[in-house]
């Protein structure tokens, strides 16, 4: 019987958004979801420059769904969201 976390894989690989329902988001589950669909990580729970990175790459309209009040970002890095996505 496969694993939680081949399932929720397995669930992301058919919808980038079904990343909503796992509870217990690993970062390695998230990084695969937002490169699936940037989009998803409107529903990424603790999101890493990292992951935010991915996604904006998959798709840059998932900038709108970046969450600068998380403990994970890191304000001082950057002096604006173009250095955080890397767009010039």
């Amino acid at each position: 019987m496969p694993c939680a976390c081949e399932i929720c894989k397995f669930a992301i690989l058919q919808n980038a958004f079904s990343l909503q329902f796992v509870k217990n988001q690993s970062e390695e589950l998230c990084k695969f979801a937002v490169s699936q669909n940037g989009l998803a990580l409107k529903f990424v729970i603790h999101q890493t420059d990292e992951i935010c990175k991915i996604a904006i790459e998959q798709n840059k309209k998932a900038s709108l769904y970046i969450n600068f009040s998380n403990e994970y970002y890191e304000p001082q890095k950057y002096h604006t969201i173009w250095e955080l996505i890397d767009l010039y």
